[in-house]
């Protein structure tokens, strides 16, 4: 076996090819969701297709499945040269949106480890632009499936399976210049990795590689026994499905035992006819998440993790969804509740160490229709308004939340300049609310309102899609309040809608305007812990108001020259049985 100190080194060395990958494709990628959202992942495998390491956690076990899928499909028919492609959820793979390359690395002649790219694309057929679909009762509603196939041979583009996959989109050039990205950071991949064998020789790279899988799963397995034999319960709830059914249930009992974490989703609804479905290896990577945050983020993310996990996801549930049910927003939600439902469990067990690490996200895009080519009604373009919903991180032990929650704040906020160049609208507001976070020692973070006037119809017509979701989450956590609720308001031809459920595909009239309210994030631990002059930074800052002040956390503020009247609010906070603030308190501070 090589010596520990060359392994550790090489496995730094894995991450920073995944990273050069990561940063060749979000800046060669065509694609805004790519090249400025950032919704793409890639990983570096063994020779036996375990993963290795992964820049993005939300796809790590639906990443993990893929890979397994595509290369037992081409298990005797693989060259070191050929590239594999895939978009298919139930073949290991998240959406019809994202499309994954698998290809191999040759040492002497001889496949010895693999690299894969996943990355969002713009459009893959289906019934509206982008494959977001709420009215979508089975897949093919959302767009095309793509099974393992070869889009290189031998090093040589097959140019009619890229035409066959290609000719499905309605911006085909935008589509192959992406995967055009997608290979060009598999190149990358190959060519670093090449580079490591050479220079270390081929036994002690796939050494490293084999030794970082085992040493991600004795690290989790250890960060897991630290916290006993333990067993807990956690629930939440979605809202609605955009379609007939509300409340949907999400429940898992998690118990830690030897070790392992069994996560079981047994008491989980069945599946919607709706687009927020997901698969079982979605929906682990996404369980999986405040776990993670829970132990430590220097825990390595990668096969050996996942050997310590077992899963329970009854076939036909939510989580485990049969073909051919839709599964379009299932990165949203039922992604989010997955991750709160489990935050609800460790809740239980250790407050300290919760905070929410997904978001409620929106579903709010517009498509431009025109009449082309003899009479027929195209959709010619797609305006995604919901990167503009920023906001709803919670607060955690020793820090008030801020922006967009764990993974989620890897998305920035789009170009405002860029947004009104392309889309021949104008952004009239992008601010904080006041009083929209939750209440807490902790506070949560703000939510923002946006207000977008958007361009009026002329030769062509838009058309609007909003899906709102509202709380899930009745309260913040250990004792802290809950934020403000989503909200979407539509104004047309004067005429006000507020968007409580979903707006599908709705005709945009004269002097169209879109108002986003995205909530505010939970706040952890009683409000009334909370240190006054904390308190008072938040009202000078706009985040609370001098009412919600006395209200939720007991610190009187005069309205005349701002400061804290102390007399008063002794008096009141002693009215409620609660000091002011601990010692110990302003000393962490």
């Amino acid at each position: 076996m090589t010596d520990q100190i060359t392994v550790e080194v090489l496995r730094s060395k894995f991450d920073a090819v995944v990273a050069e990958m990561r940063a060749t494709l979000v800046n060669t990628a065509c694609s805004t969701t790519v090249s400025e959202a950032n919704q793409c992942c890639n990983g570096l495998f063994t020779e036996a297709g375990l993963l290795v390491t992964i820049d993005n956690p939300l796809h790590l076990s639906s990443m993990a499945e893929t890979a397994a899928a595509v290369l037992d499909y081409f298990q005797y028919d693989l060259g070191g040269e050929d590239i594999l492609l895939t978009n298919d959820p139930y073949g290991g793979g998240s959406r019809l949106q994202e499309f994954t390359a698998i290809a191999p690395v040759s040492f002497a002649e001889e496949i010895v480890l693999y690299v894969g790219v996943r990355a969002h694309t713009e459009d893959i057929g289906g019934d509206l632009r982008g494959n977001y679909n709420p009215r979508a009762t089975d897949i093919w509603a959302e767009g095309v499936r793509c099974p393992p196939v070869k889009i290189y041979r031998d090093g040589k583009l097959l140019k009619d399976t890229l035409n066959t996959i290609a000719l499905n989109s309605r911006n085909p050039n935008a589509f192959r210049l992406d995967l055009e990205a997608m290979f060009s950071s598999v190149r990358v991949g190959q060519a670093r990795m090449a580079e490591l064998l050479h220079d270390y020789g081929a036994k002690v790279v796939l050494d490293a590689l084999d030794w970082s899988v085992d040493y991600a799963e004795a690290r989790f397995s250890s960060m897991l026994n630290s916290w006993g034999d333990i067993s807990a319960t956690g629930k939440c709830r979605l809202m609605h499905d955009c379609q007939a059914r509300e409340d949907l249930n999400i429940q898992v009992r998690l118990e830690i035992a030897n070790g392992r974490l069994l996560l079981d989703f047994s008491a989980t609804d069945a599946q919607s006819t709706g687009f927020v479905n997901t698969t079982p290896a979605q929906a682990l990577s996404y369980a999986l998440l405040p776990v993670f945050a829970s132990l430590g983020t220097d825990i390595p993310k990668n096969a050996g993790s996942l050997r310590c996990i077992d899963l329970v996801a009854p076939e036909g549930s939510l989580v485990n969804a049969r073909l051919p049910a839709p599964t379009g927003w299932s990165a949203s939600h039922i992604g989010t509740e997955l991750a709160l439902a489990v935050t609800d469990a460790l809740a239980g067990l250790d407050p300290d160490k919760v905070a929410n690490v997904a978001g409620n996200p929106m579903l709010i895009f517009m498509i431009r229709r025109g009449i082309r080519n003899g009479f027929t009604v195209e959709q010619l373009g797609l305006t995604n308004f919901a990167r503009f919903t920023q906001g709803g991180c919670s607060g955690a032990v020793g820090r008030d939340g801020w922006g967009m929650p764990g993974i989620s704040a890897a998305t920035p906020l789009p170009s405002i300049e860029m947004f009104e160049a392309e889309v021949d609208g104008e952004i009239r507001k992008l601010e904080y609310v006041t009083d929209s976070a939750g209440a807490g020692q902790w506070r949560g973070g703000p939510g923002t309102e946006a207000c977008i006037e958007l361009p009026d119809a002329d030769a062509d017509e838009f058309y609007l899609t909003a899906c709102v979701i509202p709380r899930q989450q009745a309260a913040g956590f250990a004792g802290g309040a809950a934020g403000t609720d989503n909200a979407v308001r539509v104004r047309s031809d004067d005429e006000a809608i507020n968007v409580e459920h979903t707006y599908v595909d709705q005709r945009l009239g004269q002097r169209p305007e879109l108002t986003i309210s995205m909530g505010g994030g939970a706040g952890w631990g009683n409000p009334l812990a909370r240190m006054p002059e904390q308190v008072l930074a938040d009202v000078l800052d706009g985040y609370v108001s001098i009412a919600a002040a006395e209200a939720h956390y007991g610190v009187v503020v005069d309205p005349v020259n701002l400061q804290i009247d102390i007399a008063r609010t002794a008096e009141l906070k002693k009215n409620r049985n609660v000091n002011s603030y601990r010692a110990e308190e302003r000393d962490h501070d």
